[in-house]
């Protein structure tokens, strides 16, 4: 009986599919690719609601370029002109993994894993030990181009909702 199980196990592991590899330099499409904010309920009754927030100047999210090996998945974040804005390292098995930014100033807290062939991240920013900013991002390949970024972003005023949707310009780191 044990046997058998083994058997069956050992099968279901080796046909199960490897992780997308997400590597290489990514551009959003502003077209095909939506955004949504809403601000939070205000405690005080007599206040009105707030108007909605005017549309981000620059562009939905930035090009990424994405290295992805050795356990790791790396994602730099350029702006237009291709200078690093910010690097964030992922541990897709489930650890967490924790990215210093603004000088140290600021605290990335992340856990990553694959279900199935999406990416799953949750994750917090941290100032002075006090969450200000958390949210969850999930990524997927929808052909060797096109990957989909899903992220809820909240705050203590508002969440936000993104669809990104970018295009592979470059293969590989």
């Amino acid at each position: 009986m044990l046997a058998g199980f083994s058997v069956v196990l050992l099968v279901v592991l080796r046909f199960q599919a490897a992780p997308p590899d997400l590597s290489g330099v990514w551009r959003p499409d502003a077209a095909a690719s939506k955004a949504e904010k809403v601000l939070k309920a205000q405690t005080d009754s007599t206040v009105g609601k707030a108007p909605p927030p005017p549309p981000p100047a620059g562009p939905i999210h930035p090009t990424e370029r994405i290295e992805q090996k050795d356990g790791t998945i790396q994602i730099t974040s350029l702006d237009e002109a291709g200078e690093v804005l910010n690097v964030l390292a992922f541990l897709p098995g489930g650890e967490e993994k924790l990215n210093p930014l603004a000088g140290g100033k600021v605290m990335h807290k992340s856990r990553a894993r694959w279900v199935g062939a999406e990416l799953h991240v949750e994750w917090s920013m941290e100032r002075e030990g006090q969450k200000f900013i958390w949210g969850s991002d999930v990524r997927s390949l929808q052909d060797s181009a096109t990957q989909r970024l899903e992220r809820h972003v909240e705050d203590g005023k508002s969440w936000s909702h993104l669809v990104v949707v970018l295009r592979r310009v470059r293969s590989g780191p």
